[in-house]
């Protein structure tokens, strides 16, 4: 398999497993519209068929198709904004509720696999931050410490 390809790599991988027509070719009957059919919008309307909304998944592409499909599939709860940098923005309260929402993010997507029986392949995994260069290591070591200190390691 080439490294580089302009073919998504679950695409390659898997082939396209079945095919949703793009467009809307009939009326049809719902509580809730989802236009958009990435791995946002599966998790979007698998919650609201959980509540019991009559619910519809629907993308202007093959459902899957677009940008979940090019993705990597490596799942991380770490989010963009280093925390040191969160508390300055909402305050140390809601970084530590946010930084614990997304952990347990994980765990919630492991029980929704299991729940509709996906072949997806999920596996937990420990993995590790690292500085690639070493102008990185100071705001790492920062990070490091707040996490420490606020009890996220």
């Amino acid at each position: 398999m080439k490294l580089t390809s302009s073919e998504p790599f679950w695409l390659v991988k898997n082939g396209i497993v079945n095919s949703n027509p793009p467009s809307l070719r009939e009326n049809l009957d719902t509580e809730i519209l989802i236009v958009v059919g990435g791995i946002m919008g599966s998790l979007i309307a698998h919650q609201c068929m959980e509540d019991g909304h009559k619910t519809v998944l629907m993308d202007r592409r093959e459902i899957r198709h677009g940008s979940t499909s090019a993705k990597t599939s490596m799942l991380q709860y770490e989010i963009d904004v280093p925390l040191h940098h969160l508390i300055d923005f909402i305050g140390k309260k809601a970084t530590i509720e946010s930084y614990w929402a997304c952990y347990k993010s994980i765990d919630d997507l492991k029980k929704i696999v299991q729940q509709v029986k996906s072949d997806c392949g999920f596996k937990k995994k420990e993995s590790l931050y690292f500085a690639a260069v070493k102008k990185d290591v100071g705001w790492l070591k920062k990070e490091f410490e707040v996490q420490k200190k606020m009890k996220c390691l």
